[in-house]
Protein backbone atom coordinates (compact mmCIF):
# COMPACT_ATOMS: atom_id res chain seq x y z
CA UNK A 1 0.00 0.00 0.00
CA UNK A 2 1.20 3.42 -0.56
CA UNK A 3 -0.49 7.19 0.10
CA UNK A 4 -1.71 9.10 -2.96
CA UNK A 5 -3.87 12.10 -3.85
CA UNK A 6 -6.50 12.40 -6.02
CA UNK A 7 -8.13 16.01 -6.83
CA UNK A 8 -11.10 17.27 -8.99
CA UNK A 9 -12.46 20.65 -8.64
CA UNK A 10 -10.06 22.05 -6.08
CA UNK A 11 -11.17 19.16 -4.22
CA UNK A 12 -8.46 17.19 -2.69
CA UNK A 13 -8.98 13.49 -1.04
CA UNK A 14 -5.74 11.48 0.26
CA UNK A 15 -5.84 7.96 0.91
CA UNK A 16 -3.37 4.81 1.16
CA UNK A 17 -4.33 2.58 -2.25
CA UNK A 18 -3.49 -0.95 -2.39
CA UNK A 19 -1.23 -2.04 -5.20
CA UNK A 20 -3.44 -4.47 -7.78
CA UNK A 21 -1.34 -6.38 -10.04
CA UNK A 22 -4.06 -8.21 -11.69
CA UNK A 23 -6.44 -5.02 -12.00
CA UNK A 24 -5.68 -3.93 -15.85
CA UNK A 25 -6.92 -0.36 -15.48
CA UNK A 26 -5.98 2.90 -13.85
CA UNK A 27 -7.58 3.15 -10.99
CA UNK A 28 -10.60 1.81 -8.96
CA UNK A 29 -12.42 4.56 -6.34
CA UNK A 30 -14.99 3.76 -4.11
CA UNK A 31 -17.78 5.76 -4.96
CA UNK A 32 -19.68 5.57 -1.71
CA UNK A 33 -16.52 6.43 0.19
CA UNK A 34 -15.81 9.73 -2.45
CA UNK A 35 -19.60 10.70 -1.52
CA UNK A 36 -18.94 10.65 2.10
CA UNK A 37 -15.71 12.79 1.60
CA UNK A 38 -17.69 15.67 -0.57
CA UNK A 39 -15.58 14.43 -3.74
CA UNK A 40 -17.09 16.07 -6.80
CA UNK A 41 -17.41 12.99 -8.80
CA UNK A 42 -20.45 14.31 -10.57
CA UNK A 43 -18.10 16.94 -12.01
CA UNK A 44 -16.03 14.18 -13.56
CA UNK A 45 -16.55 14.37 -17.20
CA UNK A 46 -18.43 10.80 -17.89
CA UNK A 47 -16.66 8.63 -20.01
CA UNK A 48 -18.26 5.00 -20.37
CA UNK A 49 -20.30 2.67 -17.79
CA UNK A 50 -19.15 -1.03 -17.70
CA UNK A 51 -19.28 -3.96 -15.26
CA UNK A 52 -16.55 -6.34 -13.95
CA UNK A 53 -16.55 -9.28 -12.26
CA UNK A 54 -14.71 -9.40 -8.54
CA UNK A 55 -12.36 -12.04 -7.84
CA UNK A 56 -15.19 -13.77 -5.63
CA UNK A 57 -17.32 -13.99 -8.65
CA UNK A 58 -19.27 -10.93 -7.49
CA UNK A 59 -20.51 -8.47 -10.42
CA UNK A 60 -19.05 -4.77 -10.14
CA UNK A 61 -20.71 -2.30 -12.02
CA UNK A 62 -18.38 0.53 -12.61
CA UNK A 63 -18.39 4.09 -14.25
CA UNK A 64 -14.96 5.33 -15.65
CA UNK A 65 -14.52 9.16 -15.64
CA UNK A 66 -11.93 11.31 -15.94
CA UNK A 67 -10.02 12.44 -12.95
CA UNK A 68 -7.85 15.90 -12.99
CA UNK A 69 -5.30 14.65 -10.55
CA UNK A 70 -3.26 11.78 -9.18
CA UNK A 71 -0.37 12.65 -7.04
CA UNK A 72 1.47 9.52 -6.17
CA UNK A 73 4.91 10.55 -3.65
CA UNK A 74 6.25 13.39 -6.12
CA UNK A 75 4.70 12.42 -9.59
CA UNK A 76 1.71 14.18 -10.62
CA UNK A 77 -0.20 12.27 -13.39
CA UNK A 78 -3.30 14.46 -15.14
CA UNK A 79 -6.37 13.89 -17.03
CA UNK A 80 -6.61 9.61 -16.05
CA UNK A 81 -9.49 7.68 -16.58
CA UNK A 82 -10.48 6.17 -13.64
CA UNK A 83 -13.16 3.60 -12.43
CA UNK A 84 -15.48 4.40 -9.71
CA UNK A 85 -17.47 1.62 -7.99
CA UNK A 86 -21.17 2.21 -7.60
CA UNK A 87 -22.80 -0.59 -5.99
CA UNK A 88 -20.72 -3.34 -4.98
CA UNK A 89 -16.80 -3.11 -4.13
CA UNK A 90 -13.99 -5.91 -5.30
CA UNK A 91 -13.01 -6.47 -1.90
CA UNK A 92 -16.38 -6.96 -0.08
CA UNK A 93 -17.21 -4.70 3.36
CA UNK A 94 -13.32 -3.00 2.33
CA UNK A 95 -13.31 0.27 0.72
CA UNK A 96 -9.67 0.29 -0.76
CA UNK A 97 -9.06 2.29 -3.70
CA UNK A 98 -6.72 0.65 -6.17
CA UNK A 99 -4.00 1.40 -8.11
CA UNK A 100 -3.77 -0.96 -11.23
CA UNK A 101 -1.72 -1.93 -14.07
CA UNK A 102 -2.27 0.98 -16.48
CA UNK A 103 -0.48 2.92 -13.25
CA UNK A 104 1.87 0.92 -11.76
CA UNK A 105 3.74 0.01 -15.12
CA UNK A 106 4.36 3.35 -15.82
CA UNK A 107 7.15 3.58 -12.98
CA UNK A 108 9.92 0.95 -11.89
CA UNK A 109 8.72 0.51 -8.00
CA UNK A 110 11.32 -0.81 -5.57
CA UNK A 111 9.51 -2.06 -2.36
CA UNK A 112 11.68 -1.50 0.92
CA UNK A 113 9.83 -3.76 3.56
CA UNK A 114 12.59 -2.70 6.02
CA UNK A 115 11.66 0.93 5.96
CA UNK A 116 8.34 0.66 4.83
CA UNK A 117 8.60 2.50 1.58
CA UNK A 118 7.90 2.78 -1.92
CA UNK A 119 10.65 3.99 -4.39
CA UNK A 120 9.05 5.31 -8.28
CA UNK A 121 11.21 5.94 -10.72
CA UNK A 122 9.15 7.05 -14.20
CA UNK A 123 9.91 4.40 -17.07
CA UNK A 124 9.77 4.39 -21.07
CA UNK A 125 5.83 3.80 -20.53
CA UNK A 126 5.26 7.14 -18.06
CA UNK A 127 3.55 9.14 -21.16
CA UNK A 128 1.74 6.62 -22.89
CA UNK A 129 -1.89 6.99 -23.24
CA UNK A 130 -4.38 4.84 -21.21
CA UNK A 131 -6.80 2.27 -22.61
CA UNK A 132 -9.85 4.30 -21.45
CA UNK A 133 -8.29 7.78 -22.51
CA UNK A 134 -11.15 9.97 -23.39
CA UNK A 135 -10.28 11.77 -27.18
CA UNK A 136 -10.42 15.27 -27.62
CA UNK A 137 -14.39 15.89 -29.00
CA UNK A 138 -16.10 13.24 -27.98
Amino acid sequence: MGSSIIKENGIVNKDLYLFDTGFERTVMLDGELLKKGKFPTNKMKFIKKVMMKGAQGNEIDLITSNLEILKIGKYKLKNIPVQITTTQRPLKDKNVPILGNEILKKFNIFLDFQNNSVYLKPNKFYNQKYIDEKKPGI
